[in-house]
């Protein structure tokens, strides 16, 4: 397997068969409610919760990481709390 491309930049061109592209998420519970963000896969967990971008929609979320709904955390979309 070839590393993970960055989905941010490759061009449809660049593609062939077998590439392997792919994001990092990453959850934070803070203040009895949980957020979660995306980036790179090779930034660090940190860097994706200052840097990455955050995923907005709870249903999202929490299909990807079902954890802390399963713990009964609300979802933090950047406005509201669902």
């Amino acid at each position: 397997m070839s590393e993970t491309l960055n989905p941010y930049c490759v061009r449809p061109y660049q593609l062939s068969e077998g590439d392997v592209l792919g994001y990092k998420v990453v959850g934070i519970i803070r203040d009895g409610f949980w957020e979660a963000y995306f980036g790179l896969t090779e930034w660090s967990d940190e860097y994706v919760l200052k840097h990455g971008d955050r995923i907005t929609s709870s249903a999202i979320a929490n299909g990807l990481i079902r954890a802390p709904s399963s713990a009964g955390l609300k979802y933090y979309d950047g406005s509201v709390i669902s």
